[in-house]
């Protein structure tokens, strides 16, 4: 821990030792990390939604919504896949 210090002390202290430490560390559930990354995903995906044209795109005919789902595809494509998280583990184990 660090010494008795401030509240933004404290935030820098935390940010720099654990950046992606699990909820557990702080006292939270396992569940808080999953509505985070739920939270950060809707605020992106608004986001988009926000910039928007608000009619149909008269070069395509599509929809906003069709809009919509054609950029989270086009997202959705570029994430990379999962990694096997016991594969991990073995190959870089940890105490």
């Amino acid at each position: 821990m660090p010494p008795n210090s401030n509240q933004e002390e404290y935030k820098e202290w935390i940010s720099k030792y654990y950046e992606n430490a699990a909820p557990e560390l702080f006292g939270l559930h396992a569940n808080s990390d999953i509505i985070t990354n739920q939270n950060s995903s809707e605020k992106l995906l608004m986001s988009i939604l926000s910039i928007q044209p608000r009619n149909t795109d008269s070069k395509s005919g599509k929809s906003q919504s069709d809009l919509f789902e054609d950029k989270a595809n086009y997202i959705l494509e570029r994430v990379p896949e999962l990694f096997d998280l016991e594969i991990m583990q073995t190959k870089y184990e940890t105490n």
